[in-house]
């Protein structure tokens, strides 16, 4: 028993006693069982009332503890989604880059095969021309060779020319030496 429970027993044997002092000893026993019934009444509906306040205190804190981690998953599912989101749209940057660093690549590829084609047509030009160059240095050397041959022509027509004359003017010397004329 707690000390409400005596007390308020000891006040009730006390008040039925200077009461009902010529009661019978049956209604005071009555009287002190009613008041022992009243006190365990009281501190079962306090019991009760305590349970059933700290099974409410509980489920708040329960459903309190429910709403705060549903607002964290909500966070975290929210983080997730915005770092998903991050990382696709920097994979899609990377894809991006990497096809214009291909495409670039290609291009270059594209550009030297080109260049590759240019210098090989340009040494096919120059092989199909070298008859024609090999026929210019040829025509170029045959027409030294007709110089030197019309030099050698002249000088052998000068010296002919000379020659003869010399001859003539020899043979008019020696005609007019030999006295015909003279």
């Amino acid at each position: 028993m707690n000390k409400t429970n005596r007390v308020l027993l000891i006040s009730l044997l006390a008040f039925s006693f200077s009461n009902y002092s010529h009661a019978d000893l049956n209604s005071q026993l009555q009287a002190v069982a009613a008041a022992e019934r009243e006190g365990e009444l009281a501190k079962t509906q306090a019991r009760d009332k305590l349970q059933a306040e700290a099974k409410a205190k509980a489920e708040a804190q329960a459903r309190a503890n429910a709403q705060a981690r549903e607002a964290a998953q909500a966070r975290a599912n929210a983080q997730a989604k915005a770092a998903a989101a991050e990382k696709e749209k920097a994979y899609n940057e990377f894809i991006k880059d990497k096809a214009r660093e291909q495409s670039f690549e290609d291009e270059l590829r594209m550009l030297e095969l080109e260049e590759r084609k240019l210098e090989l047509a340009r040494k096919k030009a120059r092989v199909n021309r070298e008859d024609d160059f090999i026929d210019q240095e040829l025509k170029r050397q045959a027409a030294h060779t007709d110089v030197i041959q019309s030099d050698a022509d002249a000088q052998r027509s000068i010296a002919n020319g000379t020659e003869s004359l010399l001859t003539k003017e020899g043979e008019a010397r020696v005609k007019k030496e030999s006295g015909f004329f003279k």
